[in-house]
């Protein structure tokens, strides 16, 4: 009886190893593989120091990311699995009990940007483009010319920073869209002192990017995204003073306040008539604020882009300045 007995608990053993050993997941024989990517495409290099992917659950993994061009690394993501430290472009992941990509998240910084009202309406756009980003899926025909942007060099100091992308001109436009949705935004930049929340609303508007040809025979503004425009409701009072400088202005720049933001900028994926264009850079955000102080106007540039050539006026000195931010957290308000 005895040796019956331990001749059945001999065959559930075993049928319980080899049970650990087939089903994925069980027992210490499983392994999983991880994979490196990196968004954008082109923006920089992730790589698995360890080198020894499949891993067991558990195992932590020391991986690096390195920039190219002028990006710059900003956080890593993956679907499961745990990061020492998400923010540090060298740091250790911990393999979750599935297979997953590790994905090193890069952004090509912005200029700053000086917003100039363009005051003369010219003749009506008419063209349909269908606009997605983050927060809306819409459809709209864009109307009339709002405001011309031009990269600008913002100092806190004494010296001055070089413009990296002097081609990147914007030119705002109106559309035929009634916002009804209200979102919460957590942005960081100089301004901010941390991360911060925004209550906006939109969109209002469409950047579209521009090529201006008078004066300085720039080029078309190659990896510049479209963008969206959302309206700040809520937002930091600041009475920041700042000195901005770009191609209207004097070599000693304009000294400026820098107050409330007004405007949030989203890149967009953009389809007028059969021509898709894709988001490059979807990390690459601007917060527009309020200025005062600005003293220059430029009476007129000869512009290029997909709905004109034209010349526009610009009636009067700089009133927004446009400030790189990197976008953290975001959900639907309720209003």
């Amino acid at each position: 009886m005895r040796k019956k007995f331990f001749a059945i608990w001999s065959i559930l053993l075993v049928l319980v190893i080899s049970i650990a050993v087939l089903v994925p997941g069980c027992g210490d024989g499983a392994r999983y593989d991880l994979t490196m990517a990196v968004s954008p495409a082109g923006s920089g290099t992730a790589t698995d120091l360890t080198g020894a992917s499949p891993y067991a659950s558990g195992t932590a993994v020391n991986i690096t990311a390195t920039a190219l061009g002028s990006y710059q690394f900003v956080k890593w993501t993956a679907p499961a699995g745990t990061f020492a430290d998400p923010n540090a472009a060298t740091t250790t992941f911990t393999m979750p009990a599935q297979n997953v990509t590790v994905t090193a998240n890069f952004v090509e910084p912005l200029d700053h940007f000086l917003s100039y009202d363009v005051p003369e309406w010219l003749e009506y756009v008419g063209e349909e483009v269908s606009l997605k980003d983050q927060f809306v899926d819409i459809t709209v025909t864009v109307e009339w010319t709002l405001d011309f942007l031009n990269p600008a060099a913002k100092n806190l100091t004494e010296s001055w920073p070089s413009i990296l992308h002097p081609d990147y001109h914007l030119t705002i436009y109106g559309f035929n869209y009634t916002p009804t949705q209200y979102w919460k935004v957590q942005v960081e930049n100089q301004f901010t002192s941390g991360p911060q929340w925004l209550d906006i609303w939109g969109p209002v508007a469409l950047a579209v990017p521009t090529q201006k040809l008078v004066p300085g025979d720039h080029g078309f503004p190659e990896g510049l995204d479209h963008f969206l425009a959302y309206l700040v409701l809520q937002g930091p009072y600041l009475e920041t003073p700042a000195s901005v400088k770009d191609e209207f202005c004097p070599p000693e720049g304009e000294a400026v306040t820098v107050w409330s933001p007004v405007e949030f900028f989203v890149p967009v994926q953009k389809t007028h008539g059969a021509e898709v264009t894709d988001i490059k850079n979807p990390l690459a955000h601007l917060v527009f604020y309020e200025i005062t102080g600005a003293q220059v106007s430029y009476p007129e540039v000869q512009v290029a882009n997909q709905f004109f050539a034209k010349n526009l006026t610009l009636g009067e000195p700089a009133n927004k300045l446009g400030v790189p931010t990197l976008k953290l957290d975001f959900y639907e308000s309720q209003g």
